[in-house]
């Protein structure tokens, strides 16, 4: 016989054996899942469709703390966004994400995002850099490192020698225009490029290689009207 409480709170240490906390799994969709306070704290994903987002829902009905694990075992990128419809992160295959909620004082909320990887191959790669703006994107306008005050030019630097295995460009919206990578250099010709052409999310799966604290940038090079808010993701 079991106690069943939508809520239990501990003001002081809390000590037990195991815990469990309950896991769904659905196929990806191209259709966006709303979570909420009785959705289940692991949400896993398979399946190869593409298209899938995870909305977090209202966050003032939620309490200070509460935690999501979105589980990407499909073949297919997920964004999970909060409620405003920001882009937080885009789950490549192999890739897992815990959200904790911050702040509860508005709709939106404040989210805590910690990502890890399943296993460490070349298919889902490691990741080592983030480029983003909190604009539209400008033509010729280098994108910053997260974390970076806005300075049109702020490089990620390579941690180890290997190989960029994976790029993925992120929209908050649609647009179309052309993504240039480029190494040590923020002039000539690029080290690689990828086309936008109105879609949300592009993966560019390249094998560049690269040396231990060789610097990268990467901007929007043209056609960049209505591209929203770019967020790019490197992996080795």
């Amino acid at each position: 016989m079991g106690l069943i409480n939508s809520q239990i709170t501990s003001e002081g240490t809390l000590d037990t054996l195991n815990y469990s906390m309950q896991l769904t799994s659905q196929a990806t969709a191209a259709s966006t899942l709303t979570l909420s306070a009785t959705s289940k704290g692991h949400q896993q994903f398979t399946g190869a469709t593409t298209g899938q987002i995870v909305n977090l829902g209202v966050a003032t009905g939620l309490l200070v703390g509460h935690e999501w694990w979105i589980i990407n075992d499909s073949t297919a990128q997920i964004s999970v966004r909060d409620n405003a419809g920001t882009v937080l992160i885009t789950l490549d295959p192999t890739r897992r994400v815990r959200m904790i909620l911050k702040d509860n004082t508005t709709t939106t909320g404040v989210w805590i995002v910690t990502q890890v990887s399943a296993s460490l191959n070349p298919t889902g790669g490691i990741f080592i850099a983030n480029f983003s703006s909190t604009a539209n994107s400008n033509s010729n306008s280098f994108l910053n490192t997260f974390g970076v005050a806005a300075s049109n030019d702020a490089p990620a630097v390579i941690p180890v020698t290997g190989s960029i295995a994976r790029v993925t460009i992120m929209l908050n919206g649609s647009g179309t225009g052309t993504f240039e990578f480029r190494v040590n250099t923020t002039t000539g010709t690029p080290a690689f490029t990828a086309a936008l052409s109105g879609q949300q999310q592009v993966s560019v799966d390249v094998t560049y290689a690269v040396t231990k604290n060789d610097t990268v940038n990467c901007k929007i090079a043209s056609g960049a009207t209505g591209i929203s808010k770019p967020n790019v993701n490197i992996y080795m």
